[in-house]
């Protein structure tokens, strides 16, 4: 493929963006240079993502919009943040509730205090196994949730 197909599609999409009525504003150079089109580039992702992340629907175990996660996760194993990921959601083979939506057969029972249901909630307020620790603590404290639920001891 020549160099100029490569560039046809930048060109094309850098005319387009500055006829878009809402864009225009944000060049200060017409034409546009290299680094002007970047930043406006850069600027529109951010207001999308922004707006992609308000328009999520509540998080299933919060019943609210989630806290960010806590930067101390990065510290943990790809097994634990895989784990603590299942469990924000909801979906986890950890928990019986969710293995029953699979298969009927699995009790929907907390095998340490026999209460049901068995979903994330659970874990931080059964009886059989005491904790200061709460289910926002998954976004804000996922070390010592990690620990507490021994998310890197093998299945």
């Amino acid at each position: 493929m020549s160099p100029l197909a490569w560039q046809l599609p930048a060109l094309t999409a850098r005319r387009c963006l500055i006829h878009e009525p809402e864009v225009t504003p944000m060049f200060q150079n017409l034409p546009p240079d290299d680094s002007d089109y970047k930043k406006v580039i850069k600027s529109l992702h951010t207001k999308s993502v922004e707006a992609t992340i308000q328009s999520y629907i509540p998080s299933k175990v919060l019943n609210s919009r989630p806290p960010e996660i806590n930067p101390s996760e990065s510290s943990l194993s790809r097994k634990e943040r895989s784990r603590l990921a299942q469990l924000r959601s909801g979906y986890s083979p950890i928990l019986q509730s969710y293995c029953y939506t699979i298969d009927n057969s699995v009790p929907d029972r907390c095998p340490l205090c026999n209460q049901t249901p068995h979903n994330t909630l659970h874990l931080f307020n059964c009886r059989a196994n005491p904790t200061e620790l709460n289910v926002n603590d998954l976004w804000t404290k996922p070390v010592q949730v990690a620990a507490f639920l021994k998310l890197d001891e093998p299945d």
